[in-house]
């Protein structure tokens, strides 16, 4: 099954949700604060979804995103 996580980010912190393919509601309106530990604790909550059967976006926020995005490509994640 696919899921999709949407991201909204932002300075201090990003909220997230994900859903299936099926349009049901997996996590919903969660946040991470924007740091290395918090972005550890997020992808704990994206552990239990196959990286190649989860697809991550997020708009494109200059270098409020940079640091997430290095992270999760790190991770193997492809957004």
């Amino acid at each position: 099954m696919i899921y999709y996580v949407g991201i909204d980010i932002s300075k201090f912190k990003h909220d997230f949700c994900i859903i299936s393919i099926a349009g049901e509601v997996i996590v919903e309106n969660s946040s991470f604060e924007n740091n290395k530990k918090e972005f550890q604790s997020f992808l704990n909550q994206l552990k239990p979804y196959d990286k190649a059967q989860s697809r991550i976006a997020f708009e494109a926020t200059g270098h409020y995103s940079s640091n997430l995005e290095s992270f999760l490509n790190n991770q193997e994640y492809y957004l």
